[in-house]
């Protein structure tokens, strides 16, 4: 490959498209895959370098951080992320991640990596509370029975409340027309 180095990556598509300077197509098809499920250190390496190639540093810094290959070549784009999310509040790297980065368990995380984020003070405690915050919680019988008695509760006061607008309706016609 011109230029750069992508071992990583075994489908020749892409590759034959970078070689074409087809940038943005290879980022399309590379991004069409960053929805599937599973931490992907190959797949984060190979779209970094992509974006890279594209001059879009920044996030390709995101990444290649996240594929957990360091090489000179992606120290700069790696070192302009973590200064931008890398701060005192780690919960900025979390969000930055695509959803298979998020979904992932902290062990799946590459070593370089897992040891990057312990250095910003990112521990396996606060993956699980970020996880714990996106995880929707289980509705339980307990929370499903509140939520029929509410129900019921409130369809009885709706036709309360008819039945005594409707009788409130008869009485003024009554009074009006005498009968």
């Amino acid at each position: 490959m011109r230029g750069g180095r992508l071992s990583v990556l075994d489908d020749e598509r892409i590759i034959d498209l970078l070689n074409r300077d087809l940038h943005w197509k290879a980022k399309e098809l590379l991004q069409g895959r960053l929805s599937a499920p599973g931490y992907d250190s190959a797949l984060y390496e190979a779209y970094g370098y992509v974006l890279l190639q594209m001059n879009d540093k920044l996030e390709a810094g995101k990444y290649l951080f996240l594929s957990g290959e360091r090489s000179a070549e992606y120290s700069e784009p790696i070192r302009l992320y973590l200064d931008r999310y890398g701060g005192t509040d780690s919960s900025k790297i979390y969000h930055t991640c695509p959803k298979s980065g998020q979904d992932a368990t902290y062990n799946s995380y590459p070593e370089q990596v897992r040891f990057e984020l312990g250095q910003l003070g990112y521990t396996h405690r606060h993956l699980n509370k970020q996880i714990a915050k996106r995880t929707p919680h289980k509705s339980t019988f307990f929370n499903q029975l509140i939520g029929w008695f509410f129900l019921v509760v409130f369809a009885a006061l709706f036709v309360g409340f008819l039945v005594q607008g409707f009788r409130g309706i008869v009485w003024v016609v009554s009074q009006l027309f005498g009968t």
